[in-house]
């Protein structure tokens, strides 16, 4: 009975030894060169990972007392930790933060500054070679074509547009009004606007196809693009909602002075964007490059701060 007590705890150790072995193994072979120091009670010795043979590491073992297997473990366990840490992200101060966002902001404001002065002289150049591809006589008949293009086309939409306001126009009632009734309204005014649109596009780019040039056709369709069809579509859009001619019909919660006023502006600032979208799209089609002239950049600017003056 003694005796079995006493080995029990010399086969666990054993037992231990062995495993603490195979995991010390594993670990420092997998990080050559390694170097183990392992104090003894007698010194310390050093042993180098090309000596670490599985004899030689369960000699070292069973020289080994529980601490200090223990401490030899957390070790390696505190040296895998630290070398998968990563390193602290630098971030960088509020002031220079700032810094950077005020040079991207004034940068491109103070480079076109420099190029204020020969803007109108630049775009003027863009002009005249323009017209010089055309030649006098050639621009005139171009500009004929397009108006009476533009004319047939808004001839074709009134006529849609009348015609189906014959069969869908059911205003409602002042006091049968409700909000369904409205709705029904608008929707159907609006529908009726965008079929006249889509038809007045349909029949002056049929018309251009068949009349204008393909030199002509590239200088004219951002033109109808941006300065006649966005500002209408624009227009009908916020004529569904604000109806400034009719505060009965309105959605939305203002008197007709800033109804007027919204709907005014919007169409405005339509014109203003489309300007300045076919300006850019003119001078690249022209290859002139932004450091030659910045008009682009200030209709742009224009823009924003058309947006702020209506919002303020």
């Amino acid at each position: 009975m003694l005796t079995s007590q006493g080995k029990e705890p010399k086969t666990t150790r054993v037992f231990m030894c062995h495993v603490v072995m195979l995991f010390c193994a594993t670990m420092l072979f997998s990080h050559f060169p390694v170097t183990v120091s392992a104090q003894t009670t007698s010194a310390s010795t050093e042993v180098e990972a090309e000596a670490l043979t599985p004899e030689a590491i369960n000699e070292m073992v069973a020289r080994m007392s529980d601490d200090e297997v223990r401490a030899l473990l957390l070790e390696r366990l505190d040296a895998e930790a630290a070398s998968e840490e990563e390193p602290p992200l630098e971030i960088d101060s509020l002031t220079s933060s700032i810094t950077e966002i005020w040079e991207a902001f004034a940068f491109p404001i103070v480079e076109n500054v420099k190029l204020l002065p020969t803007v109108f002289s630049s775009q003027a150049q863009v002009i005249a070679s323009f017209a010089a591809s055309f030649g006098e006589s050639g621009l005139l008949k171009m500009l004929g074509l397009l108006a009476v293009i533009l004319i047939a086309g808004y001839i074709c939409e009134i006529v849609l547009v009348k015609l189906m306001e014959r069969r869908t126009r059911t205003r409602p009632a002042p006091d049968e009004a409700s909000l369904k009734s409205t709705l029904t309204f608008l929707a159907k005014r609006l529908g009726r606007e965008l079929l006249g649109l889509a038809l007045f596009y349909v029949v002056i780019r049929t018309l251009g196809v068949a009349l204008l040039t393909s030199q002509q056709i590239v200088f004219l369709g951002p033109v109808v693009r941006y300065l006649i069809i966005i500002p209408r579509l624009i227009a009908a859009l916020s004529r569904f909602a604000l109806a400034p001619r009719n505060a009965g019909l309105r959605l939305l919660n203002v008197d007709d002075h800033w109804a007027k006023y919204l709907h005014f502006h919007l169409v405005g600032l339509g014109i203003l964007g489309g300007l300045t979208m076919f300006v850019i799209k003119f001078n690249a089609q022209y290859r002139v490059p932004d450091f030659e002239t910045s008009l682009g950049f200030w209709l742009t600017l224009a823009v924003h701060a058309y947006i702020a003056v209506i919002a303020w």
